[in-house]
């Protein structure tokens, strides 16, 4: 039984376009969704969330899956289609060169059933996917879709948007160049038990550091759980061209400890996600080398 027949049984309707203007269409003209493999959807609806009148599958249109080198504006990107499988993610040789933080968030999205199912554009969409704080450090842009036609936007600013929540999104770019060696790059993402199980938190970094041990380029993200993903650039700008030294590092850690928003619920505190994320951070800051994706 393919997606469409399955979901039928649930929904009074489920349209199948074929191509992306008339998805958008469909999209405002009805109590409708969006839904490309579900894994999201189906989550929120156990959850007792409210269930449209109209799933729009967007299985039918072409140019929303596969990965592939592209250059916009003179600029070349890592062009990740919106309904590309995470597990796709996994094994691509593109991503493994380019963007292998990617490779290793994905790995720890779920379990591999839901990774062979769920989508990346799933999870970005969603604004709290473990995908996040990787494509926020790595400076990741979206293209999305509305009454005016394609447009791309910077990811930062997609989450920071509140007019951009409901335009579709057709595919993300990540920023395509061969990590170099002095590049060190960070994901680690702590739950409650080893897999497929509620995020705690997620935090992702980057920097390079010089022949001189100076930080250079550094990016720092948070997300994970209900988290809103956040870039930390209050503390990357005092972070930017410092020597790395026992002082640096005991200085930084209520810094990043006060930038980060974060909240409680019943598995776990404010103030403790916050010291999670701040100590996972200052570890890869001091070299511990804790899950360092090269």
């Amino acid at each position: 039984m393919n997606q469409s027949n399955a979901l039928n049984r649930l929904f009074s309707r489920v349209d199948l376009p074929n191509n992306v203007k008339d998805a958008w269409q469909h999209s405002l003209t009805s109590d409708s969704c969006f839904v490309a493999g579900g894994t999201l959807l189906q989550a929120k609806w156990e959850m007792e969330a409210p269930i449209p009148e109209c799933l729009i599958s967007l299985e039918s249109i072409d140019g929303f899956r596969g990965i592939g080198l592209v250059i916009i504006d003179g600029a070349e990107y890592v062009k990740i289609g919106a309904l590309t499988p995470l597990s796709d993610c996994l094994v691509d040789p593109l991503i493994f060169d380019r963007a292998p933080l990617l490779q290793e968030a994905c790995r720890n999205i779920a379990a591999p059933a839901i990774r062979n199912r769920g989508t990346l554009g799933g999870n970005v969409a969603g604004k709290i996917g473990d995908s996040l704080p990787v494509l926020l450090v790595l400076e990741s842009k979206l293209i999305l879709y509305n009454d005016d036609g394609y447009y791309m936007i910077p990811i930062i600013d997609w989450l920071q948007s509140n007019h951009s929540n409901l335009d579709l999104i057709c595919s993300i770019l990540i920023p395509s160049a061969p990590l170099e060696h002095s590049v060190q790059t960070f994901f680690r993402k702590i739950g409650r038990r080893e897999a497929f199980t509620s995020t705690v938190v997620t935090t992702s970094a980057c920097f390079e550091k010089t022949k001189t041990n100076r930080i250079k380029d550094i990016r720092l993200a948070v997300g994970g759980g209900q988290h809103t993903p956040m870039r930390l650039f209050d503390s990357e700008t005092l972070l930017e061209g410092a020597l790395v030294n026992p002082e640096l590092i005991e200085s930084i850690h209520p810094v990043i400890f006060s930038e980060i928003q974060s909240y409680t619920d019943v598995f776990a505190s404010e103030s403790y996600r916050k010291i999670v994320a701040a100590n996972l951070l200052v570890s890869f800051l001091k070299g511990d080398g804790i899950d360092v994706a090269r």
